[in-house]
């Protein structure tokens, strides 16, 4: 089975799949391809999420699967959370609430089977490591510590592990099956 990249640079390959540059929102696939399509933390960089979900259900045959992983905002202290992922990466799209990625599926014709919310816990360091900028990584590590302290919520909920500053990520896994007419 072919690997659909939407970023060549960024695929390491070497697995033996064949490897095709694609237009997310135009698969170069006839409907019911496959059995399984999936995205991983990539489709809020698509550009048009619901376009690409629609192409990925087009291309999942029935009794198929189109999963879906994706950073969501948390269900509190939203506007702040993507307040800093924009400070972080000023091109950061925002997070997208679990809601309106089920909205999506349903809108691209599958049912959600399956919806998990998941707490990962993360070293900030590894984050900030993608800043645009050092002293706003800076900004964004002093509003955890300063959250810690009792201070304004950052949507981030800081937690401090092995004296390591750690912050809260809520992943979403979404099952979906096609539901072709």
């Amino acid at each position: 089975m072919p690997t659909v990249v939407f970023d060549p640079a960024r695929y390491r390959g070497g697995d033996g799949t064949s490897t095709v540059c694609a237009d997310a929102a135009a698969l170069p696939y006839r409907d019911g391809t496959f059995t399984l399509v999936t995205s991983r933390f990539a489709l809020r960089r698509l550009g048009d999420p619901a376009r690409a979900l629609r192409e990925m259900v087009r291309v999942c045959r029935p009794g198929g699967r189109v999963v879906v992983a994706e950073v969501v905002r948390p269900s509190y202290d939203a506007p702040a959370r993507d307040r800093l992922e924009r400070l972080r990466d000023p091109a950061h799209p925002g997070l997208p609430a679990l809601d309106d990625l089920a909205r999506l599926l349903t809108e691209a014709g599958a049912r959600v089977r399956r919806l998990d919310r998941i707490n990962v816990e993360r070293p900030l360091d590894q984050w900030l490591a993608d800043a645009t900028d050092p002293a706003i990584a800076e900004g964004i590590r002093q509003a955890l510590i300063d959250e810690l302290d009792g201070g304004p919520r950052t949507g981030a909920r800081p937690r401090v592990i092995g004296g390591e500053l750690w912050y809260t990520d809520t992943w979403a896994h979404l099952a979906a099956e096609p539901h072709h007419p």
